[in-house]
Formats: structure tokens, sequence, C-alpha cells
């Protein structure tokens, strides 16, 4: 298997204000785990709040990536080797995706679950004024993501 993870910087269309500053864009880490024909792909969003960097996230990463490489790592054990954080997710994430690639089945199946006939989703709006979140949640009312 191979391993490869990346750092990249999503630019938000706006600037999003919250208790802590206001952000114009988000960090998030990729990873793939390549098993020949097929990849597994996982991200996660490390966050400052939580005691997360990209480069603490991207470290982690790879100093699992020999383990994961040699077959040694598999979802079930991952959870013993990271704590629950950002690098686990994004590869807990890659390992379900190839996981299921390689058994050709979903992960709703993998995980035993009904598929959702809906997915919900919700949208965060950060601090503005009350005329400003009133307007953003009327033109949100009707958002789907299906």
């Amino acid at each position: 298997m191979e391993v490869s993870s990346a750092r990249q910087f999503l630019e938000f269309t706006g600037s999003f204000r919250v208790a802590f500053g206001t952000l114009s864009g988000m960090d998030t880490v990729s990873v793939e785990i390549r098993d020949g024909n097929y990849v597994g792909r996982g991200e996660c969003c490390p966050m400052a709040m939580y005691g997360q960097t990209p480069e603490g996230t991207l470290a982690d990463i790879g100093r699992l990536a020999p383990m994961l490489q040699g077959g040694q790592v598999d979802r079930r054990t991952l959870r013993e080797l990271l704590p629950a954080n950002a690098a686990r997710n994004a590869i807990d994430c890659a390992l379900w995706d190839l996981e299921a690639k390689q058994l050709d089945k979903t992960v709703w199946e993998l995980a035993a679950l009904q598929p959702a006939e809906k997915l919900l989703a919700d949208v965060s709006i950060g601090i503005c004024s009350a005329a400003e979140t009133a307007e953003m949640a009327r033109s949100l009312a009707a958002a789907s993501c299906i």
C-alpha cells in the first residue's frame, strides 16, 4: 500500500466571524491510501481550538504511514494508535473508503446500516448583525444538499 497526504487551504467565498476571530478560509489535510487499483480517500480540518495544526496532523499521518503501508493498521486498530483527532479522522475515512471499494460495497453496507433516504446537513452562520443573520437564515431556508 502507498500512503500520501497533503495540506490545502480552502478559501471561503466571504469572511466568517466567530468568537475567536474572523476566518477567510480553512486548512484541510487529505489522505490517500492506495492498494493496487483501489484508492481510499479521507480528509480533515485540524482545528486550533482543539490544539491541532495542519503540520501536526501531517506529522501524525507520517508516523503511521509505514505501518499503513505494511498493512499493520486497519480501521479497527487505528483507534489504539492515535487519539481522537483530525489525523485519525482522515485516516479512518480513507480506510473505510478503501475497504468499501475493495469489497465492491458501500460504506453503509460495511457498517451494517440502512442508507438514509435523505441526508441532513447544516449551515453555520457567523457572527453578524441581527438583520444580516435573519436575511441569511431566510436565504437558506430552502437549501438542500440533495
